[in-house]
This record gives structure tokens, C-alpha cells and sequence, in this order.
């Protein structure tokens, strides 16, 4: 449609396995028509879940309205894609529920003040592939987004490409039977040259019509961050928040308390497996980790602007080294980065936390990485256990303490020493920590 505009009308069926309706001005479907699909996917400039009618500007677009009719025949969809250049309006009390599979694409989840909107599905992915970025605006409204693993699915909350930020909301809530998992899409930049394709790796060569010979070079590969931004008080519940491989991903809450906790195992539904290199950022007013965020050799930057850092007994926050193989053999990979952060406030490292940047076990030339917790204006309790283990035959860790009131050094090398002890007794029988690299200040 040259316009960009799709209509479907009143009593129009559309049925199939898969199913795309999607105008890249306006779609409209009307409430009679009839939604028949296991796979379906729509598309608009806007997308309005609720039957309050919308109001438009000269000239702007409709946008696409789903209401109560519709939504009831979406929830019988098995997998569902709603993507919206300019932004998902949940109206007051609107839900919206798949049985399998749901993707919300857009960078903004928009909501009615005071109102309480939830969407639910076996597995919820939220992605911003519009290139747009979104204006993260506070409220009173709660959002709740859920990941059930029901109809054979994993039960995670995936953020995989952009960030989705919301606005009118007061409170987030993202429940995962899973766990929330993080992952980036990576953009390649290539330059064509005149030379020969094989004297680059990963190049493609053509001829030009004078006979020249080029060769299309990818110059650099970067990650597009993903992830949550919000001005509202988040909480994740899941069995972890990971990322997947080389990702670039934050969740943020502006001037509200962001909080992991942690959820039980439910069911058949397991935690993801971890990525390799994936860098996560958590940032809040305020910031407490109740649950478990792992990486593997990436990093975890946990910030609080005005508050404290709380790490909670039973929390677990891991950036551990890994290994991969190369002609068969193993090649270390060095742990990774757990850098807390309160700008105003202090870190509390409770008794029965964990934080480990700990090298991969019985694996020659492996390293631990660095734990660094910085409290410039306020106090550093360490009572929990911090881990930087790396056998003989390896390079230990980094600790670095930078804070107003800091733990005393003998007291600290007494706490680390502990910890490997217990370390040794559950799972090595050979560790060591380098408390020559403790830093405080």
C-alpha cells in the first residue's frame, strides 16, 4: 500500500498459520473482524490496547486499536508479535494475555495514570528495533510483566534488541518463572576497497565493471544495548538475571528503588544458561540484590545515585572465569567485573551474600578478576563472602575498597580468608586468594 495504511473491516477473516498485518502508518482492525492464527503479527505507528476511543492531530495517523473483543481473540493466539514505532498505550485496566510466545516491539510502554495493567505470556520478549529512542516518564500506574513458562515455554523475560522504557508508571513489576535474560543484537559497519578479498578475514570479494577487484571489509562489530528503563520503583522476581554472549544491557529506574529477588525453581521451567562476555549495568536511586545475577566472564556494574547498595543474605552475584576450546584444547578465559557503586549512600555486604570474580578451576594460566566497592560519601560493611579464587598456577584477583568508613584490612584479609576456606570445602580442593591485590581507600 503505497499510503502505508491497512484496513481490515468488519466481518473480513484472516486465517493461517501465519499471519502478518502491519502498515507503516496506520493499521486499523475493525472490532468485528475475525483473528484466526497461531503465529500473528501486528504492526502499526501506534498501538492502543483498550476500547476508549483516541483522539489525532491534523494529519497524524490513527492508531491501531485493540480492544476488549479483539484482545479476547489474541489470547487465543499461540504466538504473538505487537510492534509499534511511536509507542504501546495500555489503557486503564487493559490487559493483555498470550498463551505462548508474545514479542512487544517499541520503544515505549505507555500508561494511564493510576491504573493497573499487566501483560502475561509463556515467554515475553520486549525489543525496540524501531531506532527510536524513548523518554522514560514516572506516575502512579503499575505495570506487571510476566513470564509464566506456560504451553511448553522457557518462562523468561527477554530484553534482545533496544531499550523499552515506560512511562506514567509508578511501579514495575517482572515476575519470570525463568529468568530475565538480556542478550544484544550485534551491528556490523563494512567499508568496500579496491584489493584482494583474501587478504582480509571475513571479507567478500567482487569485480566492478571496469574489472577492478574489491573487496567488502567489516570494519568494526559492536553490541546494541538492550534492556529496561524506567522512572518508578522495578522489582525483578526470577531465578536469575544473566545475560546471553557479548551482550550490552542495562535495567534502570531512575529516582525509584530497583530490586532482584529472588523466585523459586517452578515446575519444568529451569534458570537460561549464562553468556560469555555479556556486560550488565543495574542502576537506581536505591538498589538491592536479593536474587542471583550472573555473567560469565562479563561484568556487573550495580549503582545507586542516592541511596544505598544492599547486597542480602542469600543474594549471589557472579561474574566467574570460563574456559572455551580451540582444536580441542582449553583456553582460559579471565573472569570478569563486580563493581558496586553508591554515589551518596554506603554498600552493605551482608552476612550470607556471595560476590565472586573467582578464575575456572584446575586450568592453567586462568585468572580472577576484580571486585570494587565504592562508597565515596558513605560505609563499606563487608560481612558476606567475596571470592577472587584462583589456583597455584594462577593469577589471582582484585579487591578494591573506596569508601568514607571501610572495613579494616585485617580484619577484611580475615573475611576473604574464610571465604576460600568454605570455598575449598564445597567445591575445590586447591584454591588460594591473592589478598596482595586488596586495595583500600
Amino acid at each position: 500500500v503505497k499510503t502505508g495504511d491497512v484496513s481490515v473491516g468488519s466481518g473480513a477473516v484472516l486465517k493461517g498459520g501465519t499471519v502478518v498485518v502491519e502498515g507503516t502508518r496506520s493499521t486499523t482492525l475493525d472490532k468485528a473482524s475475525s483473528l484466526q492464527a497461531k503465529n500473528l503479527t501486528l504492526g502499526a505507528d501506534r498501538v492502543v490496547l483498550g476500547d476508549t476511543a483516541v483522539g489525532t492531530t491534523s494529519g497524524q495517523a490513527a492508531p491501531l486499536q485493540v480492544g476488549s473483543a479483539l484482545l479476547a481473540q489474541l489470547a487465543q493466539v499461540d504466538r504473538l508479535t505487537l510492534r509499534a514505532f511511536r509507542g504501546v498505550e495500555l489503557q486503564s485496566g487493559q490487559n493483555l494475555t498470550v498463551q505462548q510466545s508474545l514479542t512487544l516491539d517499541t520503544p515505549e510502554l505507555k500508561q494511564a495514570s493510576g491504573s493497573t495493567n499487566s501483560v502475561t505470556a509463556g515467554s515475553l520478549s520486549l525489543r525496540n528495533t524501531s531506532g527510536a529512542e524513548g523518554s522514560a516518564q514516572g506516575g502512579t500506574a503499575t505495570l506487571n510483566l510476566t513470564a509464566t513458562g506456560a504451553g511448553g515455554q522457557d518462562g523468561h523475560i527477554h530484553f534482545d534488541d533496544g531499550v523499552v522504557v515506560t512511562q506514567g508508571s509508578g511501579q514495575v513489576n517482572l515476575t519470570a518463572a525463568g529468568s530475565v535474560v538480556l542478550s544484544s543484537r550485534r551491528e556490523v559497519t563494512t567499508v568496500t576497497i579496491e584489493a584482494d578479498p583474501l587478504n582480509y578475514a571475513d571479507a567478500v570479494g567482487e569485480i566492478s565493471e571496469d574489472g577492478t577487484q574489491l573487496a567488502t571489509v567489516k570494519v568494526t562489530s559492536r553490541a546494541v544495548a538492550s534492556g529496561l528503563q524506567a522512572d518508578a520503583a522495578v522489582r525483578l522476581s526470577a531465578q536469575s538475571v544473566t545475560t546471553g554472549h557479548g551482550a550490552v544491557a542495562q535495567i534502570k529506574s531512575g529516582q525509584g528503588t530497583l530490586t532482584i529477588a529472588q523466585a523459586a525453581p517452578a515446575g519444568a521451567v529451569s534458570k537460561a544458561s549464562v553468556g560469555t562476555g555479556g556486560q550488565i549495568e543495574l542502576a537506581g536511586a536505591s538498589l538491592r540484590q536479593q536474587g542471583l545475577v550472573e555473567v560469565t566472564s562479563g561484568a556487573i556494574k550495580l549503582e545507586a545515585s542516592t541511596g544505598d547498595v544492599t547486597f542480602s543474605s542469600g543474594s549471589r552475584t557472579l561474574a566467574d572465569g570460563s574456559s572455551w576450546k580451540v582444536d580441542g584444547v582449553k583456553v582460559p578465559i579471565a573472569a570478569g567485573l563486580i563493581q558496586a557503586k553508591a554515589a551518596q549512600g554506603g554498600i552493605d555486604v551482608q552476612a550470607g551474600s556471595l560476590l565472586s570474580a573467582s578464575a575456572p578451576s584446575g586450568l592453567a594460566g586462568a585468572e580472577a578478576g576484580d571486585i570494587r566497592l565504592l562508597a565515596p560519601k558513605g560505609e563499606v560493611k563487608v560481612a558476606g563472602d567475596i571470592r577472587l579464587l584462583s589456583d597455584a598456577n594462577q593469577r589471582g584477583g582484585a579487591l578494591r575498597i573506596d569508601a568514607r568508613t571501610a572495613p579494616s584490612l585485617d580484619g577484611l584479609v580475615d573475611r576473604l580468608n574464610a571465604s576460600a576456606q568454605v570455598a575449598a570445602t564445597q567445591d575445590r580442593k586447591s584454591t588460594r586468594l591473592n589478598s596482595s591485590h586488596i586495595t583500600i581507600s
